[in-house]
């Protein structure tokens, strides 16, 4: 009896647990994507949320093969069209997409800016030639 009690509050948990998550925990939370300044995300009623802008997710460039990017979780090889747009360009952390209305710079990591190292000599640093 108190097996069968204890397996039943178990599933129970297990059961609550999963409906809980509901949700992908790997997924930004909601109201995460923000335009950039003087895009616009279209008319938004009250109590919708604001689609989010094209994510580029992974860039694949293989030897053999033609190179594809992943957009919104979509392949997409060079030359293909996503939405209104064609893929023309892949490189190693951006990809381009032209249309009609112009051409658009997906980047993996579009708040990043890579600087150059500049390494100190090490002479200067451990004190000598003072």
């Amino acid at each position: 009896m108190a097996q069968a009690l204890i397996r039943g509050l178990l599933l129970l948990a297990c059961s609550v647990s999963v409906l809980a998550q509901g949700r992908d925990p790997t997924l930004p939370p909601k109201g995460y994507y923000v335009a950039p300044a003087g895009q616009s995300t279209g008319e938004i009623g009250d109590g919708e949320e604001a689609p989010p802008p094209r994510a580029l997710q992974i860039v694949v460039r293989p030897h053999a093969a033609r190179p594809f990017a992943v957009i919104d979780g979509q392949a997409i090889s060079l030359g293909a069209r996503y939405d209104d747009k064609r893929l023309v360009r892949v490189e190693e952390t951006e990809v381009v997409l032209s249309g009609q209305n112009g051409r658009e710079t997906l980047a993996m990591t579009p708040s990043v800016v890579k600087m150059p190292v500049v390494l100190a000599d090490a002479r200067s640093k451990r004190g000598e030639g003072r």
